[in-house]
């Protein structure tokens, strides 16, 4: 080997052994099956790998690496014996293998001797070997590493709530140590465990490699009270009570004389729980730091430090309601769909989650408000694998049942009259989950004020494991409205000027309305529209005579019955009496109606109901009488329109006498 024996050299430095190889063995030829072996020393490592040793001249061996050990198989083609190969005879070939000293090079051989012998031997030959040497120099570094953690790392303030603290403490220096050592905290006690107490007197711990005792040192009032090394599982001081253990030092300790070698760590689990004093620390993070330490001989390193925060968060969880009356504004006796919501609008998962009606006053089940059942609509929240209503009965006693399967709920038993419920859901329900649960109520058919305003609300309510709860609140107005029943009454004269020669035709078209909702909030079941409305006082009927009944619709389910006034009262027109519907209906009068008829009237029957917004148009042709001849005139015509209903608790308008709603001029 080439250079100067006994070089010094550092952690990571390069440089090259170069191997020369001579063969002198001309009686065959040459040094058969020649093959160079070279170990490397400990401390010393290939700086790549096999392909980056090179063989001159080029071609005449071929290097393998296996670990530390460099085989150079040489494989210049010899004739004796034939087709074999090695190193011709006088032939000189070079080897030169780079390599490092290893950057992690132990200390213990700082100063030592790293000798590299090279042996090459062949089957015709004796082997020949070579050394080099050189002194590697490898202060010594004292290195800590140390991790923190507390799991889970945050909860409300809760006292008992308990986390576990793990504390990590490593040897990153670059020879083995006596001695780990972790203190927390870093600073003056108590740190984190003025709010944080431990539970146990007893520790686990996992050792670090080459470590054989732990021992607990524990900081009570104003100092540290020494415990006493021992095989695992750590223990507190004698005399120690965990709650009264304001700060932990832990040792790692070997005691073989190996050390605890580079790489090693040691871990140690504490269980702790929120102290009674908890409050004071306030929501945020109470905030810990470890230290930890090597020692050799009677050296030790700078401390090594990590951190670590156990926060104390807000015990509530954002949490959405919702409430809507669909519609919001319903006849007495008609009903309504109440759809109540809650969604988990946090992001932690629940364990319940919860709808109240009534969530407080007004209540919704007063003034005459009737819990009629739950819709097909019931949405469970996603995550949830049970549900259960709770239900208040007028009796003042109360039942909770349980939901069958998702997305429903139970119903009250038959005869209970509802006057509250908790539905509450169960399991997982995870970030986001909404719940939906309509139900339908039913308004007092006997209701006697005109309009009555039903405000109400509904409170929701979650909660998740560590004590955390949300509360949300809803609400919505229904109005219900007497039973009434508005009419609308409509005229038209077509055309509104004729010459004043008898036979000339105007035609009247009548409108007849029920008011749409809430002007009307029940069905009508008759609807009469009269011509004229004033009897005692038209002139219409003296001029012109009523002649046919021109293409009245007729609503189906329904009849129409025409009459006539000859003066003194209401006769059926004979062939116009309940003409069933649906059909449009023409007919002529007959002659005694078209002489002595004073009015006509359309009576309109349903037994189904004629509902708000329904509108009826009979048409009358008239022509004008003779005797109106060669007169000039402006005759003045109005009509009325009445409904009924015959059940009772509703009101309508009577039929009026004089309505300005249609006027026409001839």
């Amino acid at each position: 080997m080439a250079g100067t024996d006994g070089h010094q050299v550092d952690p990571d430095e390069t440089f090259v052994y170069t191997i020369v190889i001579g063969c002198s063995n001309g009686g065959s030829g040459g040094c058969t099956n020649a093959v160079l072996q070279d170990e490397l020393p400990a401390g010393i490592v290939l700086d790549s790998d096999a392909s980056d040793i090179d063989v001159q001249p080029s071609g005449s061996g071929t290097a393998t690496v296996d670990g530390n050990q460099v085989t150079v198989t040489f494989t210049q083609p010899l004739t004796d014996p034939a087709d074999s190969q090695g190193i011709q005879d006088q032939a000189t070939i070079e080897v030169h293998i780079p390599v490092r000293v290893d950057p992690d090079i132990s200390p213990e051989l700082d100063g030592e001797d790293l000798t590299n012998t090279a042996t090459v031997d062949g089957t015709n030959t004796d082997p020949a070997t070579d050394d080099f040497t050189v002194v590697p120099s490898v202060p010594t570094d004292l290195e800590a590493s140390t991790d923190k953690s507390f799991d889970p790392d945050s909860a409300v303030a809760d006292p008992g709530t308990e986390t576990t603290l793990t504390l990590t403490g490593g040897n990153a220096s670059n020879i083995a140590v006596d001695e780990i050592v972790l203190t927390d905290p870093s600073g003056d006690p108590p740190g984190a465990f003025a709010y944080l107490g431990l539970t146990s007197d007893t520790l686990e711990v996992s050792l670090p490699e080459g470590a054989e005792q732990v021992q607990v040192d524990c900081w009570v009032d104003d100092g540290w009270v020494d415990g006493s090394p021992n095989a695992p599982p750590a223990t507190l001081p004698d005399g120690v009570d965990p709650a009264d253990c304001a700060g932990l030092r832990v040792h790692f300790i070997s005691t073989d004389g190996q050390g605890i070698p580079p790489g090693e760590s040691g871990t140690i689990t504490v269980g702790l729980e929120q102290r009674d004093n908890i409050g004071d620390a306030g929501e945020g993070p109470i905030s810990n730091e470890v230290a930890t330490t090597v020692t050799l001989d009677d050296e030790t390193s700078d401390p090594a430090t990590a951190s670590d925060d156990y926060v104390i968060t807000s015990a509530e969880l954002p949490l959405d309601a919702s409430k809507v009356f669909q519609p919001d504004v319903i006849a007495a006796g008609g009903q309504s769909t109440v759809t109540l919501g809650a969604t988990n609008s946090s992001d932690r998962t629940l364990t319940s989650l919860s709808i109240t009606e009534p969530g407080g006053d007004p209540d919704l089940f007063e003034n005459g408000l009737t819990f009629s059942g739950w819709t097909d609509d019931v949405q469970w929240p996603s995550g949830a694998t049970g549900a259960s209503v709770t239900y208040t009965y007028d009796d003042g006693s109360s039942e909770t049942l349980t939901a069958d399967s998702p997305d429903t709920l139970p119903d009250p038993p038959d005869g209970k009259v509802v006057t509250g419920f908790t539905v509450e859901f169960t399991g997982p329900i995870v970030p986001g989950a909404e719940a939906s649960i309509p139900f339908t109520v039913t308004a007092d058919e006997t209701q006697a004020e005109a309009e009555i305003q039903h405000p109400n609300s509904i409170s929701a309510e979650s909660s998740a494991p560590g004590g955390y709860h949300g509360e949300a609140e809803a609400d919505d107005t229904l109005t219900t409205i007497e039973q009434r029943l508005a009419v609308e009454v409509d005229k038209e004269i077509s055309p509104d000027e004729i010459f004043a020669i008898p036979g000339q035709e105007a035609v009247v078209q009548l409108t007849g309305k029920v008011s749409d909702f809430p002007e009307s909030t029940t069905d009508a079941h008759q609807i009469i529209v009269q011509d004229p409305a004033d009897l005692t006082n038209d002139g219409w009927y003296d001029a012109f005579a009523p002649q046919t009944i021109a293409e009245t619709p007729i609503p189906a389910d329904a009849t129409l019955t025409v009459q006539y006034y000859n003066g003194t009262e209401w006769v059926d027109v004979p062939g116009m009496v309940d003409l069933e519907g649906p059909q449009i209906f023409t007919g002529e009068l007959p002659p005694e109606v078209q002489e002595n008829a004073q009015g006509i009237r359309f009576v309109y029957e349903s037994e189904e109901g004629f509902p708000p917004g329904t509108t009826v148009n009979p048409n009358i042709n008239f022509e004008l009488k003779p005797e109106m001849a060669g007169q000039e005139l402006s005759v003045e015509n109005c009509a009325s329109s009445a409904l009924a209903r015959p059940h009772p608790g509703s009101t309508m308008p009577a039929p009026p006498r004089s309505p300005p709603t249609a006027r026409s001029s001839s």
